[in-house]
Parts: C-alpha cells; sequence; structure tokens
C-alpha cells in the first residue's frame, strides 16, 4: 500500500487505469509480485468525501503460469497444462480471502469483500495511508526501543489472532508491515500462505522466500511450518530495525552450523549492546536460531520473552 502522492512504477500486464472492476474504479499500480497485482481503487458506492471511498484491491495473476488477455482485462492461462495450477492457487486466493475477512483486529489488514471477475480472483481490502516499515528501518535515524516496542506489541497481538486460528502469515518482512501515518500503529500486510500453497503444488512458481527474513524451513515444500516460522521473521524484523542491516540468509547460516563452523550472523546481543534492553536483543536472537525448535514456539512464549 502508498499513499496517494507516492510516484508510479511502471508495472506492465495491468488492469488498464479508470477501469471498471464491479463496484470499483482503478485507480492505479500499488505494487506487484509474482502471484498477482494490487491496485487502489475507488469504491464507487461510497459518498465522494468518505474517507472509506479508497480501497486497496488485490489480482490473482501468477505471472509463471497466467498472463493478461490481449483485450487488456481478461486473465488467461499460459497452457492447459497449468489450469489446475492455476486453479488450485485461485482457489488457496479464495480460502485466504475468505479467512482473513473473519479477522477483526486493527493490526490486521482489513478484507472487506472477495469476488471473481475476468476469469481470475480479486480480493478488496481497506486501503491504509501511512509508509511501509522498510522506509522507517533505512532512515538513518536510530530508533529508539520505545518506539520499536510500541511498534511490536500490537503486532504480536495481530500475529497471535492469526495463529489462534491456526493460520500463518509465512511472508513477514519489513515491506508488509505499515505504519498507519494517522496514529502511527501497525498493520500486517499481504500474508503469503496461499503463494506457498501454490508453491508446493506447481514446480513453475519460484519459492516464497525473502532472503533474511525467510526461516529454513521456509525454504523447503515439506518444511516444517508454524508460529516458529512467522516468529522468525519478525525477529529478523527487529534485527534490521536494531542494526540497519538485513540479517544473514537462513540457508547460509544452517549451511555452517552444519559443517560446525560459527553462525556467520553476528548476534543482536553484540550488535545493538549499549543501545537496547539485553532482555529485547537476546528475545531478537533466540526468534532467529535456525533449527525451528530452537525458538519460540507460540507468540505468548515470545511475549513472555519480551516482557509483554
Amino acid at each position: 500500500m502508498a499513499s496517494d502522492d507516492d510516484e508510479v512504477d511502471d508495472y506492465r500486464n495491468t488492469l488498464p487505469e479508470n477501469s471498471i472492476l464491479e463496484d470499483y474504479r482503478i485507480k492505479r499500480v500499488l505494487g506487484a509480485g509474482g502471484f498477482g497485482l494490487t491496485y487502489l481503487a475507488r469504491d464507487l458506492r461510497e459518498d465522494p468525501e468518505s474517507p472509506s471511498r479508497n480501497v486497496a484491491i488485490k489480482e490473482y495473476l501468477p505471472f509463471e503460469i497466467a498472463t493478461r488477455m490481449p483485450d487488456g482485462v481478461q486473465v488467461g492461462i499460459l497452457s492447459e497444462a497449468d489450469r489446475d495450477d492455476f486453479m488450485f492457487g485461485l482457489e488457496k486466493f479464495e480460502r485466504e480471502a475468505r479467512t482473513l475477512a473473519r479477522f477483526k483486529h486493527p493490526n490486521i489488514v482489513e478484507v472487506r469483500r472477495f469476488f471473481r471477475a475476468n476469469g481470475t480472483a480479486y480480493i478488496v481490502m481497506k486501503y491504509e495511508r501511512g509508509v511501509d516499515f522498510e522506509s522507517v528501518i533505512e532512515s538513518p535515524d536510530m530508533m529508539f526501543e520505545e518506539d520499536l516496542r510500541a511498534i511490536l506489541k500490537p503486532l504480536l497481538e495481530g500475529l497471535g489472532a492469526v495463529h489462534s486460528q491456526g493460520f500463518l502469515h509465512r511472508d513477514i518482512k519489513p515491506s508488509n508491515i505499515y505504519i498507519r501515518k494517522d496514529d502511527l500503529t501497525p498493520v500486517l500486510l499481504d500474508f503469503g500462505a496461499a503463494r506457498a500453497a501454490l508453491k508446493t503444488k506447481s514446480q513453475k512458481m519460484t519459492a516464497l522466500v525473502t532472503p533474511g527474513y525467510a526461516p529454513f524451513e521456509q525454504y523447503s515444500s515439506d518444511g516444517n511450518n508454524g508460529p516458529w516460522s512467522d516468529l522468525y521473521g519478525l525477529g529478523a524484523v527487529l534485527y534490521a530495525a536494531v542494526t540497519k542491516d538485513r540479517p544473514r540468509e537462513a540457508t547460509e547460516r544452517m549451511a555452517a552450523l552444519v559443517k560446525g563452523k560459527k553462525d556467520p550472523q553476528i548476534p543482536a546481543a553484540e550488535r545493538g549492546k549499549g543501545h537496547f534492553s539485553e532482555d529485547l536483543l537476546v528475545a531478537i536472537d533466540w526468534a532467529l536460531k535456525v533449527p525451528e525448535q530452537d525458538r519460540p514456539q507460540t507468540v505468548d512464549e515470545f511475549k513472555d520473552a519480551l516482557g509483554f
């Protein structure tokens, strides 16, 4: 998501600006990935002055197996051999939307509705004005622990609510955490469960991993993913916040450990000493343990370590 005055990128394969999609008018593209596109749109049913008129709409368009048709609107599969994979992913996309729509938590992206159109599916979400946490981390200003904890606590509350329903985020990273402009509260965006499911079905889909933020088990289609996997991602976000550096990739760290070598990642307890509390730094290093069984297994365990 982005603010209205953000610079527009040169995205391709998108719905045309000002095109009508059900009850919405497409304004522009907010972002794109291998699984689809996200648009800023206006709800034509809302009063023009209503702040809720702007929405974010995510379109299911896995580019490795599907494409925009010549009419510029419809979505089609690249080959008949991809049809089963496309439909499998579409159903997972809708299931994810259905699950997220049940959550009414202030720190989880609000899903308003989902529907099928143009040969694919769409998720309509509340549009959040603000900046992503990646921009905050990249700022030259050092974060204060008080500010970091003010963001972390509500994120953990939201993540705990998600986990309580047996659901995982699977793609926690700074760019998927948004800081609202009006009250500086965080919201967790862009869940990756549907993408992860499609990757296990289709060999054409690239793995859902963000180097430095993805846990080791996420590199394998049969990895043992659980709440501890999301906590690794959150620990990596915190590591980046306190060190201003992206953590080392989990595969690199595991390779060193298997060979009996020292973990190439310098612990947060060492990098942040003197600037942040020992409790916070030790908790970050715990969440970033490479073997999943060595990490906190639940949000509550992690909260206890942080003193929340």
